[in-house]
């Protein structure tokens, strides 16, 4: 009896071993290896491409610092585009037939002073900086004027004063009306 199951447990052992082998020379064939190679370095991909996503997300801090000094450049760069534009379609007025002398006339003297704008935001951005805030943009339409800045806390009244004069040191005839200004601090 010990023989016969022996015997039977060998045979079964050889079927399966057979089965393996048949079924391992399918798989490893060179299709196979091929395919087999090719889910492989999918998987890897998919791997790599996972961990790169979740090792470089900023934490929350850096996110914050970097969409603020994006909102600083931001409106910079939109400033800049819009005067930019505001400038070329009054050149294009300039020296026209199409215009009469006083739009052209009325055209140069909005350049002139949409450049003095420029030159008074770069001048006070300048010395707002030098007063030790992280970042600031000063914006001028017209008669009003908007400082945007970014500081740790609020600024106190002897801060909004100090830039008040920086405005008002800035400005041609050093006249500047209060009501006119509008700081904002972004933390």
């Amino acid at each position: 009896m010990e023989i016969t199951a022996a015997t039977t447990e060998t045979q079964t052992k050889s079927k399966k071993t057979s089965a393996f082998k048949r079924m391992g020379k399918k798989m490893f064939s060179k299709r196979g290896q091929k395919v087999m190679l090719l889910v492989g370095l999918f998987a890897l991909l998919g791997v790599t491409g996972y961990l790169n996503f979740t090792l470089n997300q900023p934490t929350p801090v850096e996110a914050g610092a970097t969409e603020q000094a994006n909102l600083f450049a931001m409106f910079r760069n939109n400033r800049s585009d819009e005067r930019a534009s505001n400038i070329a379609v009054l050149q294009s007025m300039v020296g026209n037939e199409n215009y009469t002398a006083e739009q052209q006339e009325n055209a140069k003297a909005q350049i002139l002073e949409l450049q003095s704008a420029i030159e008074f935001e770069n001048a006070t951005e300048t010395l707002i900086l030098a007063q030790n805030y992280n970042d600031a943009v000063v914006s001028k339409t017209g008669a009003n004027i908007n400082v945007l800045l970014k500081a740790p806390e609020n600024i106190t009244r002897t801060q909004a004063s100090q830039i008040f004069g920086i405005l008002k040191s800035c400005t041609p005839d050093n006249s500047l009306d209060i009501d006119n200004v509008f700081i904002s601090v972004i933390q």
